[in-house]
């Protein structure tokens, strides 16, 4: 993927950490996620820069693709700082093995436009 084909170094960078945790952490079982930490602390901080991309899109880029949820995105920062352990790995894998197929293909489409 090359960073010219998007329309901002946020989007491609968000791309970037939605591919990279959807291919690693694709067929993996909680059990095995939770045993290994070299993939839960690749996800969790991958999941640190998406959030952190989608905060520093400008308002107006967010409000052109309402089919992105922005808010739940720039707050999921807060999330992984003040959950617990368990708690943490829990949303984390539920996020990258049910939801974050769903935004790649929003930003993809967005990228496509």
């Amino acid at each position: 993927m090359s960073q010219e084909c998007c329309h901002s170094p946020q989007l491609y960078e968000m791309l970037m950490h939605t591919e990279a945790i959807l291919d690693t952490t694709s067929g993996v079982k909680f059990d095995e996620y939770l045993t290994n930490k070299t993939l839960r602390l690749a996800t969790e901080r991958r999941m640190e820069h998406l959030s952190n991309a989608a905060q520093n899109l400008p308002p107006d880029f967010q409000s052109a693709y309402p089919q992105i949820p922005w808010n739940k995105l720039e707050a999921q920062s807060s999330v992984l700082r003040h959950v617990d352990f368990q708690g943490k790995q829990e949303v984390l894998y539920r996020i990258a093995t049910h939801h974050l197929h769903e935004l790649h293909e929003a930003l993809l489409a967005v990228r496509r436009n």
